[in-house]
């Protein structure tokens, strides 16, 4: 088992502690009681919702028409917009610091979906909110990125990058089963059925 894997790769875990430090930001801050023990409550509602909303924005449409996915994806960025998030987070939650909510928004993304739609919604989220590609990246990797999806991220990637392995074969919080594997292990695993991976590691030498 990976030493402290809770602290190290546990998404939820992560989105949990941050809800804990903003229940102790607002202390003193003039709410009453009652604020103090709702607003959290109404923080964690507020990243699932643009969570869900995020899956809204970027549909992520597979095996159909390259045209048509195009004009769907963006018809969902036109209808899907960030205003109302952007001044209820403004409003509602005025000590989050930059980029902490769509980051735990972005961790649970990666959380609520499987078989790669969401590492690729993920992506496409932090490319638009300039959060670290490499979150999902290292989540994605040896279960659901392609070798060149791989590659056309290296940087930030870099060969002695540390992923989890089967991270979304676990069954609940447990990570007893995840192991921890390298972007060059993973391409070694790969060498013998992928030609570009094999042609990267004879590079590689």
């Amino acid at each position: 088992m990976i030493k402290n894997a809770r602290e190290k790769y546990d998404l939820n875990f992560r989105v949990d502690r941050f809800i804990e430090d903003y229940a102790k930001r607002i202390k003193g801050r003039g709410y009453t009681d009652i604020g103090e023990y709702g607003i959290p409550i109404g923080l964690r509602d507020h990243i699932e919702a643009k969570a869900v909303y995020v899956e809204l924005r970027h549909p992520i449409i597979r095996d159909v028409d390259e045209g048509f996915a195009r004009d769907k994806n963006m018809e969902a960025k036109e209808r899907f917009k960030w205003e109302f998030f952007d001044l209820a987070e403004e409003i509602d939650f005025p000590f989050a610091e930059q980029g902490e909510i769509d980051t735990m928004t972005l961790y649970r993304v990666i959380e609520r979906g499987r078989c790669g739609a969401n590492i690729d919604r993920a992506l496409d989220f932090a490319l638009e909110k300039g959060l670290d590609v490499k979150i999902p990246l290292i989540y994605g990797a040896h279960q659901h990125l392609s070798t060149d999806k791989l590659l056309a991220f290296m940087p930030p990637l870099t060969f002695s990058t540390t992923c989890p392995t089967y991270y979304f074969n676990r069954t609940s919080d447990d990570l007893k089963k995840v192991k921890e594997i390298t972007i060059l292990d993973i391409l070694n695993e790969r060498k013998s059925h992928d030609k570009l991976a094999r042609e990267r590691v004879a590079i590689l030498g």
